[in-house]
């Protein structure tokens, strides 16, 4: 009602600052984005686990996720839901496992100057 506004955390106020604090809660609207993102454009759905080695794992995987789809977004400077788009374009790619040599191929018709520039970045970037 007064327009005060308090922050709690467990972290220790003698080793860090308060303004690192606040600002840390305002980059928040990264991580609900991120969230965001996971659910809509890698299509995730609710999964229930019970087991606390089950959540962890999950968790994993989720956050994995999440930072492929971010450093995705930071190589093209596009969506991860256009990159997507744009993959399943791809005339012919083959991925491979480096640990198990499996091999897997995605074969489709055509190939646009747009796709060609975003898989010489992602060819560029890693």
């Amino acid at each position: 009602m007064e327009g005060i506004k308090g922050y709690y955390t467990n972290l220790d106020l003698n080793t860090i600052e308060p303004e690192m604090v606040i600002s840390r809660y305002h980059d928040l609207w990264h991580v609900e984005k991120a969230f965001r993102m996971a659910k809509t454009d890698l299509m995730a759905r609710p999964i229930y686990h019970f087991k606390k080695e089950s959540i962890k794992a999950h968790l994993l995987v989720v956050f994995l996720s999440l930072c492929m789809g971010r450093a995705l977004e930071i190589t093209t400077n596009q969506s991860i839901a256009r990159t997507i788009a744009m993959l399943w374009e791809v005339e012919d790619i083959t991925l491979v496992d480096r640990k198990t040599s499996d091999s897997y191929t995605k074969r489709s018709a055509t190939m646009t100057k747009e796709l060609k520039l975003l898989l010489a970045k992602l060819k560029s970037a890693y």
